[in-house]
């Protein structure tokens, strides 16, 4: 029988643009081995980790190689875990160095009123709640783990869509989207992001794992099965699009859209 109390994280667990956008890359590059290490030796990397008071999981989703010989901006899109222990000096960091703009929360109209978004009523920041999230009974019914989860997130088309045509339309700041602890809906978001610019799968996977070391997670699930939930994922998209471009095409993001997203976000 599936464990029910391993099931309930998978989804109440759930990043933005600058004017002087940087491309340097951050060495970020994972070679074949680098997802087979245990979770707990990755370490934070205080270029891509913003130091905040009140998240344990915010950070740059810059500094990545591109298959195309490209690197993904810093300063520009950053993921998160939930923003409601942020402090006054945190929000003002995240405006003045970096520009934030513009947040989208994941999470369920239930979090959002259990723990409001300190960011949803700051000065100048466009908030936006788009409620990306899989029914918890049908889980576990059919037993599924959490990399089952991610394909049915990737069912929300209508969200995967408002989400991508928000992404590309952001303008003159940063952009942060987060859920509860920046892991399973947020992490789907940033392999979708990352995917659609031509980050390997490596990578994604990697970017993934970071996070159960910046929770501090008791989760004792083996490595290869954490970095597995992230390709089983990956695996359907390849499968059944061939890409994340034609993901996101199907679920009705224009080219105009997707382009404009690519040129932002890569140098």
């Amino acid at each position: 029988m599936f464990n029910l109390k391993k099931l309930i994280g998978i989804f109440v667990s759930c990043a933005l643009l600058w004017p002087n956008y940087t491309c340097q890359s951050k060495n970020r590059n994972s070679n074949n081995n680098s997802v087979e290490k245990s979770v707990v030796e990755v370490k934070k990397d205080e270029n891509i980790t913003l130091n905040l008071e009140g998240t344990k999981n915010t950070r740059d989703l810059g500094g990545y190689k591109t298959i195309d010989g490209k690197t993904t901006k810093s300063k520009l899109f950053f993921r998160s875990d939930n923003t409601h222990k942020l402090t006054d000096v945190d929000i003002k960091k995240l405006k003045d160095e970096y520009n934030l703009k513009y947040v989208i929360d994941l999470r369920s109209a239930k979090e959002i009123d259990a723990y409001p978004d300190k960011l949803s009523n700051a000065e100048g920041v466009d908030y936006y709640s788009i409620q990306l999230s899989v029914g918890m009974k049908y889980l576990i019914k059919h037993n599924l783990d959490l990399g089952d989860g991610y394909i049915k997130l990737l069912d929300r088309k209508k969200k995967i869509k408002s989400i991508f045509d928000l992404i590309a339309n952001v303008n003159g700041g940063s952009l942060l989207f987060h859920c509860a602890h920046g892991k399973d809906r947020t992490g789907v978001v940033a392999a979708l992001l990352l995917g659609l610019c031509g980050v390997s799968e490596e990578d994604i996977i990697k970017d993934y794992c970071i996070t159960y070391d910046l929770i501090k997670s008791n989760n004792k699930t083996k490595k290869d099965t954490i970095s597995g939930y992230m390709k089983k994922m990956l695996s359907h998209i390849s499968n059944n699009y061939k890409n994340v471009e034609n993901y996101l095409l199907e679920c009705g993001v224009s080219e105009e859209n997707i382009k404009n997203i690519k040129d932002m976000f890569t140098c």
